[in-house]
């Protein structure tokens, strides 16, 4: 399988995933004190978010073949989207759930950014797809962070 990825753009993903690790060890710590369940699906789904950078990077790298799944079938918006917004408002107020809405938008366009990537492999536009990779790795980097600040959120109320 050819390779896709360029050597700064692979390691660049591996950065992501030692952020990402770091955010989960601070994520040990909530879940250790909380018994808030919003919390702990977030947590889980940032954990579920790395295995699917995981896999991209993988599949980008030429060491596996992978099709990324659609927003609402990875196992993050599996999580996400089980989430009742209702009851987030109610329990939580205003700002929480705009967190959390904002949590949905960046994943969205996590996602939007990964199916460009797709079709330019497919098309063979392989020359093409290195800014867009650089995009998902910041992407998801924001979308961690805004599970991060979230969590704290939660934390607080």
């Amino acid at each position: 399988m050819p390779s896709y990825i360029n050597q700064s753009n692979y390691m660049s993903f591996k950065v992501l995933i030692r952020y990402i690790d770091d955010i989960l060890k601070e994520f040990d710590q909530v879940r250790g004190s909380t018994n808030d369940y919003i919390s702990c699906k977030l947590i889980s789904a940032v954990e579920q978010h790395k295995i699917y950078v995981e896999n991209m990077l993988n599949m980008l790298d030429g060491k596996i073949e992978w099709i990324p799944p659609k927003h609402t079938q990875c196992a993050f918006g599996r999580t996400y989207y089980s989430t009742d917004e209702n009851h987030i408002g109610k329990v939580y107020g205003e700002a929480v759930l705009n967190q959390f809405k904002k949590v949905g938008e960046i994943h969205r366009e996590f996602h939007s950014i990964a199916e460009e990537i797709m079709d330019r492999v497919q098309q063979g536009q392989n020359n093409s797809i290195n800014t867009l990779i650089l995009e998902l790795a910041a992407k998801s980097r924001m979308l961690v962070e805004q599970c991060r600040k979230l969590v704290l959120s939660l934390q607080q109320n």
